[in-house]
């Protein structure tokens, strides 16, 4: 399946599940405190012994690009849509 043949039910739902992982991810990184500057200024020390707690980065890594995935496949539809509706303008 190409691009342009993707329903744009599969993009919301992609769009939809990327927020949810994005959400999911900031709630245990605000707990563990992985978004103040002080964990960011001593974060080699802080990754040497404690690598199982950047957990929630992931997360966010991993929703961040299942939401692009969703958002090109609902722009490559919405493309694909007007093209066979007015005619594709390019040769």
């Amino acid at each position: 399946m190409t691009l342009t043949g993707a329903s744009p039910l599969a993009a919301a739902a992609l769009v939809l599940v990327g927020l949810f992982l994005l959400g999911r991810g900031h709630q245990a990184a605000r707990r563990r405190g992985l978004l103040s500057s002080t964990f960011w200024l001593t974060f080699r020390e802080f990754a040497g012994y404690r690598a199982r707690s950047l957990y929630p980065l992931l997360l966010y890594v991993l929703g961040l690009a299942v939401v692009l995935a969703g958002i090109l496949l609902a722009i490559s539809w919405l493309i694909g849509f007007y093209a066979g509706r007015f005619g594709h303008p390019l040769p």
